[in-house]
């Protein structure tokens, strides 16, 4: 998907914060093609979630940097889960969510359908670690 078809399904509901996706979603898409994706759009902002391949994570065992301190790749992946439910909360309300994977064009979801999405990714991920031979 390129970055100009999420721009034009979102900008025109955005009104406020739109460096979310004019500079950091542009950037992180264009930097990472063919790297499916969740992304939300509220009138004030946006969230974007890719949906890494297995060998962006950290190995078993092992802890990265994130945000104020460190986590897994367990934990690292549950955050797409985590943000997906956040968006079906009635306070926080997306008003445009978009699924983008390398195969199709993006396309216009209800919040219901990311949160199976990423629930789908986070178990793909977990099935995958669960095999002893990956990734040692």
């Amino acid at each position: 998907m390129s970055y100009a078809q999420l721009y034009e399904l979102s900008s025109p509901i955005l009104k406020a914060y739109r460096d979310d996706l004019e500079r950091w979603d542009k950037a992180t898409i264009e930097e990472n093609p063919g790297v499916p994706f969740l992304h939300w759009t509220r009138d004030n902002g946006t969230h974007l979630s890719l949906l890494w391949p297995p060998e962006h994570y950290p190995k078993r065992g092992e802890s990265v940097r994130y945000l104020f301190g460190t986590a897994d790749r367990r934990h690292l992946v549950n955050q797409c889960v985590t943000i997906a439910e956040y968006f079906l909360k009635p306070f926080s309300p997306a008003l445009l969510v978009v699924y983008c994977d390398s195969q199709k064009p993006p396309r216009v979801i209800n919040e219901e359908l990311a949160v199976e999405i990423a629930r789908t990714y986070r178990h793909g991920m977990d099935s995958l670690w669960k095999s002893e031979e990956w990734r040692k």
